[in-house]
């Protein structure tokens, strides 16, 4: 009944409450709205939070994000959660989300992307890519960092691109003292150490850093302030007119820096290039270490400040150079002189030392040089630091170069070979004499004369009183095989004084320098190691023990071996050997026994024992020799003749000595010897040497040389042509044969053969042959010249032979009276020639123009008055019968006829019944002379000879050429040739020609010898005519082809015709 809401609900049944089923006190059953209570946002009605993932009853929405440790530079008492580092990305789709992909730390995302990537902090690479390769059409990624809030926009332009980004760390920031870390007001940190080396400004130590300053402060952390000055300069009005200096170094303005400086005055000069002051331009200036200032500027064109510029009380400073701090104490002294080493003055206080130095602190020995023998190659400290270095710093003077200072030279005469030959002088002094001591040196010789020093080539050894055997007075030596082979290869020989008489006593062999001895071999001496330097040492008891030792060499004076014991009557020889002489040692060593020093050797016995005595054999044993080479021998020997000591002799005898003759070897032209008597074993020439009289023949008066045999000596030879054969008058053949001619060279000269025709009796015909008609002399061969015109028979060529005629024929040999002269014919004529025969239109008619004034007239006068013109000469044809007869002319021209028609008897043009009437008239006629006239002509056709082509390949006229292009050649002439210096002419009748065509040159030579070749030309078919001027000099003249394959049917040199064979 009562509804006043109109609900349907009566008023008394209304139930008020909230209606909405959202909020906490949703009444389900409330017919009318009451009050509705909601949760707070992000809580259900329970105060419950709708999202909180970590349980902290914050509701997620409502977290504060930051830094919860109070200790932290950015605590935030307001943070509900600790911060999260990584990145906010958001990546629209653009045109083609499909084509898109990228990739952050291993992880591959695409288009469209919106979200917060968690990642530690660090750098991270962003890498994007399109896979059609154009791009991400429009698509754009944003990049957030939330820890830092730095961002950053990233696409891709083509198929792929990337960006590096760096994520922060998330969280709390603490202050590090350690690292100069502290806390700043906006929440982060600052880093307190502006020059980054480790140490927080505020404990920054300023102060000498450099430990070899004096004051050094090993506690500094930072240098000391830098001095200098701060300046700056505005522009002014014209700053390009501007410019100052400080300390060496140009400026301009404007200008603000820094400019260290050391300690200390400086001037500032300024310059205006115009010369009106800085306009407006000031320059401040400020010191860094006191921060006094002043201005400075320039009014005219130049002025100047100075300023000063404090030291740093902290900078370093240094001590002197070698010295300590107090600038006074060396640092090395060694010597303690209170010179610091390093400035100690090392040398020489003596003026003429080489070392001397002024001011020396520090003595060193004076090197002075030795006068007139050294001089210093180095002076001053060059010359100390040498010395010390342990180098000489003098040097020798040697003014010649012969290894002898100046100051030590001795002067004398330094040949060898002068008599006053000085062996301790170093210096020639011009003072070599070579007469008093010449002679001949060889004490051998039999005119050897002491003290010759000087050999003269004077020595004789053949005119003295030797005998055959080197023997002397009687006495000589003598060389006996005693054994051969008793040491392989080799022969004992046994070597003994013979005397005159068995009495005679053999007491010593000496030698020395003026009379020497010696035994030598070509080889060596055989010395066994158990034999003994004489007899005395040989044991003949030890040859079954040591067979050797019987072989070995010895010397001795009579025994061959040791005295028997207890026998008296012989011993063995005593040697005498001066000191240090080692002809003894030498020998026994296998040498050669040379006797030849100053004080000599010898080995001797005495005449009172009997081994020196002769005997019956009339000998004496005085050696044995062993040896594999040849034996020679010379010994000073004292004899006792029939063993009277008082008559004592000195003998030099030898064995193996040369003998005297012809010694000259040397060899003549045929390998013999050239002196007649030459001796192969004497050693001397005794001049004797005979040779043969005759330069060019030996001693059997053979020829040196004789290359043919013939024995006549080749210089006595004389070469040319020997054929001696006649001609049919009684002439030699060949024109320059001689009978002196000793060797025929192949020169021999003969009359050419020309070419003719011979009569064939079986072909009734004429046969081409050569024939040699004429003798050296031009002579023809009477059996060649039957009609006595000195033409051969067969070689008459019958025409004109004149060669002024018209119709002179250059073939023909026997004139025929054929000969016509051409010449003008014409009687009026200027040049009328009465033996002309034939008209050759030369006719001058100048002489004529005596008043013809017709222009047409030949005689033709310019001057004319027309009065002569009877005189006009006109020329034409005067043959009334001719085509063109001309009834006007008066002087014969050429005349032109009908073509005669064939046939046409009556001459109406026409071959007609007429004609054959008159034909029928003639019929039976003969004429004789025509008849004559052809058998004549076809006598001569049958005759003539075929003509036949050749090939210049084949033909033997042509030899090889000088090389591939130019492949043929023929001569024309050689210097030898009598006619060479002509002219030279080729003629050749060219039948063929290869493919291509082919070419010649001229090869010549010219007056010097050397070869001229010409331009090639080509040839043509037909006659081809070469002509070679001529030359004042003998030549070769040669014509070269190209080619093998030219044909040609005849050809001819200078006029000759030439045939293939």
């Amino acid at each position: 009944m009562n509804d006043t809401d109109g609900d349907g609900v009566c008023d008394e049944l209304e139930v008020l409450g909230c209606q909405d089923d959202t909020a906490c006190n949703y009444n389900a059953d409330a017919t009318d709205a009451g009050d509705c209570d909601y949760a707070a946002e992000y809580y259900d009605c329970a105060g419950n939070c709708l999202n909180d993932l970590d349980g902290d009853g914050v509701c997620d929405e409502l977290e504060i994000t930051g830094c919860q440790d109070e200790s932290a530079c950015n605590y935030n008492p307001d943070a509900t959660d600790s911060a999260v580092s990584g990145l906010q990305i958001s990546l629209t789709a653009g045109s083609w989300p499909s084509e898109i992909s990228w990739t952050l730390n291993g992880e591959e995302y695409g288009a469209p992307f919106d979200g917060f990537i968690a990642l530690a902090e660090g750098s991270y690479t962003i890498a994007g890519t399109d896979s059609y390769g154009d791009g991400w059409n429009g698509a754009e990624m944003s990049i957030l960092d939330p820890n830092s809030g730095a961002s950053s926009l990233f696409a891709v332009s083509g198929s792929e691109d990337s960006i590096e980004v760096t994520v922060s760390a998330a969280g709390c920031i603490f202050a590090d003292e350690a690292s100069c870390l502290f806390c700043n007001e906006d929440g982060g940190v600052t880093l307190a150490d502006a020059d980054g080396d480790g140490v927080c400004d505020g404990d920054e130590v300023e102060g000498c850093q450099d430990d070899m300053a004096c004051n050094y402060m090993p506690e500094a952390t930072d240098a000391a302030p830098t001095s200098g000055l701060s300046i700056a300069l505005n522009a002014g009005s014209w700053p390009s007119e501007i410019s100052w200096t400080l300390n060496g170094e140009t400026y301009g303005a404007p200008f603000e820096g820094f400019i260290s400086l050391d300690g200390g005055s400086y001037t500032i000069e300024g310059f205006d290039s115009y010369g009106d002051g800085w306009n407006g331009a000031e320059m401040t200036i400020q010191d860094a270490g006191s921060g006094e200032s002043l201005t400075f500027t320039v009014d005219g064109d130049a002025g100047s400040v100075e300023v000063m510029v404090s030291a740093s009380e902290l900078a370093c400073y240094y001590a002197p150079e070698f010295y300590e701090c107090d600038g006074e104490t060396c640092i090395n002294d060694a010597d303690g002189d209170g010179v610091c080493d390093e400035l100690e003055i090392l040398g020489s206080p003596v003026p003429t030392a080489c070392n001397y130095v002024e001011g020396v602190t520090d003595l060193q020995p004076a090197v002075i040089p030795l006068e007139g023998c050294e001089v210093c190659n180095a002076t001053g400290a060059e010359a100390v630091a040498a010395i010390v270095a342990g180098l000489d710093v003098t040097d020798d003077v040697d003014s010649d170069g012969d290894g002898v200072r100046d100051c030590e030279e001795i002067f004398g005469c330094q040949d060898a070979g002068a008599c006053n030959y000085s062996a301790e002088a170093t210096e020639e002094d011009g003072s070599c004499e070579y007469v008093t001591c010449l002679g001949c040196t060889d004490v051998l010789a039999c005119n050897y004369t002491l003290g010759s020093l000087i050999d003269d080539g004077s020595c004789d050894y053949c005119s003295c009183a030797l005998d055959g055997d080197g023997g002397q007075n009687g006495f000589g030596l003598a060389v006996e095989e005693h054994a051969v082979g008793g040491i392989a290869g080799m022969t004992t020989y046994r070597l003994y004084v013979t005397t005159p008489g068995p009495t005679d006593f053999v007491s010593a062999v000496a030698g020395d320098e003026l009379n020497p001895s010696y035994l030598r071999t070509s080889t060596s001496f055989y010395q066994d190691e158990n034999g003994g330097l004489t007899a005395g040492a040989i044991n003949p008891l030890l040859f079954d023990f040591f067979p050797s030792s019987a072989y070995d060499s010895w010397l001795t004076i009579g025994i061959d071996q040791a005295p028997a014991a207890g026998d008296d009557s012989v011993q063995d020889v005593t040697l005498a050997a001066a000191a240090g002489d080692t002809w003894a040692d030498d020998f026994e060593a296998g040498g050669n026994l040379e006797l030849n020093s100053f004080f000599g050797g010898s080995w001797f016995t005495t005449n009172l024992v009997s081994n020196g005595v002769a005997g019956d054999d009339n000998r004496v044993l005085i050696a044995q020799l062993t040896t594999d080479g040849t034996l020679t021998g010379q010994l000073y020997v004292q004899v006792f003749p029939n063993g009277v000591g008082a008559d004592a002799q000195y003998l030099t005898l030898s064995f193996g000595a040369p003998s005297c003759g012809c010694t000259d070897d040397s060899l003549a032209a045929d390998g013999t010897y050239a002196a007649c008597n030459y001796n192969d074993g004497a050693t001397y020439d005794d001049g004797s040497c005979t040779y043969s009289e005759d330069p060019i023949r030996n001693c059997d008066g053979e020829c040196y040389n004789d290359f043919n045999g013939d024995g006549i000596c080749d210089e006595e030879d004389v070469f040319g042509c020997m054929d001696a054969s006649l001609n049919p008058i009684g002439g030699f053949n060949a024109c320059n044969y001689s009978p002196d001619v000793t060797v025929d060279d192949g020169s021999c000269e003969y009359v050419d053969a020309v070419p003719c025709f011979e009569y064939n009796e079986e072909t009734g015909g004429y046969d081409p042959v050569m024939i040699v008609a004429f003798d050296c002399d031009g002579n023809i061969f009477p059996e060649f010249d039957a009609n006595g015109n000195g033409v051969p028979d067969g070689c008459e060529a019958v025409g004109c032979t004149d060669p002024a005629a018209a119709n002179y024929d250059d073939e023909a040999n026997v004139d025929d009276g054929s000969c016509l002269y051409g010449g003008c014919m014409y009687a009026d004529a200027c040049n009328f020639d009465p033996e002309a025969t034939i008209d050759d239109e030369s006719c001058d008619f100048s002489c004529l123009t005596t008043g013809c004034s017709d222009e047409a007239a030949i005689n033709y006068d310019q001057y004319a008055d027309g009065t002569g013109d009877d005189s006009c000469l006109y020329i034409g044809c005067q043959d009334d019968t001719a085509l063109n007869y001309d009834a006007s002319a008066n002087y014969p021209g050429e005349c032109v006829y009908l073509e005669p028609c064939p046939g046409d008897f009556t001459g109406d043009g026409e071959v007609d019944v007429n004609d054959l009437l008159d034909f029928f008239q003639l019929w039976g006629n003969v004429c004789p002379w025509v008849i004559e006239y052809n058998d004549a002509q076809e006598e001569a056709e049958e005759e003539e000879p075929e003509v036949l082509s050749s090939v210049v390949g084949e033909c033997s006229l042509f030899a090889n050429g000088p090389n591939a292009t130019w492949t043929h050649v023929i001569t024309l002439t050689t210097p030898n040739d009598a006619n060479s210096g002509a002219a030279q002419t080729l003629s050749i009748n060219v039948t063929a020609l290869p493919e291509g065509g082919a070419n010649y040159r001229v090869a010549k030579t010219v007056a010097n010898g050397n070869w001229f070749n010409g331009n090639a030309q080509p040839l043509s078919l037909g006659e081809n005519t070469i002509t070679v001027n001529a030359v004042s000099f003998n030549r070769s003249v040669k014509i070269q082809f190209n080619s093998g394959d030219i044909e040609f049917d005849a050809l001819s040199v200078n006029g000759d015709a030439q045939e293939c064979e």
